[in-house]
């Protein structure tokens, strides 16, 4: 299904879909939903995405003001994080701090990582392996929580890093 004011299914600006090629980085889709569910009116077989309708107070097809539309798009992660997306949708700013301390807790991972392998931290040597193994899949996992986050509160929550607000909520 395509939107109704973009003319594509999945919203990717030129630069994003480059991006997705050159980088071989795969993100979200920004979600498409009805306009009658954004501007609580009758237009029930037209869709657009949430970025498209972002400053838009009227219906693009009945014309039907509201002071707000709903862009809000809720997913299963608002049912799986909803402690934690709870706290952060009253205070965006801890957005910025989760990607800050994650950040810290790669560097120090790699700290530990080196230690254990220039044998500042003397260990057994199948001990070694493991906890190694374990450390990069550790911060392989942080990254990738970076950036999934990161690319989910831009598309479907349309963060705004510069800021730090979320317009859809």
């Amino acid at each position: 299904m395509d939107c109704f004011i973009c003319c594509t299914s999945t919203g990717k600006t030129d630069s994003d879909i480059t991006n997705e090629l050159f980088l071989n980085r795969r993100t979200f889709d920004y979600p498409i939903i009805k306009l009658s569910q954004a501007y609580g009116c009758a237009c029930s077989n037209t869709y657009a995405h949430n970025k498209c309708l972002l400053d838009i107070k009227k219906c693009p097809t009945c014309r039907k003001v509201v002071v707000k539309p709903n862009l809000y798009v809720q997913t299963r992660y608002d049912h799986v994080f909803s402690w934690l997306f709870n706290k952060i949708k009253t205070r965006p700013y801890l957005i910025s701090n989760i990607k800050t301390y994650t950040v810290i807790i790669v560097i120090v991972s790699f700290g530990l990582f080196f230690a254990i392998e220039k044998n500042i931290i003397k260990l057994n040597p199948s001990l070694k392996t493991h906890i190694g193994l374990g450390l990069l899949l550790f911060v392989q996992l942080c990254g990738g929580i970076i950036f999934l986050m990161q690319d989910y509160f831009a598309k479907y929550w349309l963060y705004d890093e510069k800021k730090n607000i979320i317009r859809s909520i």
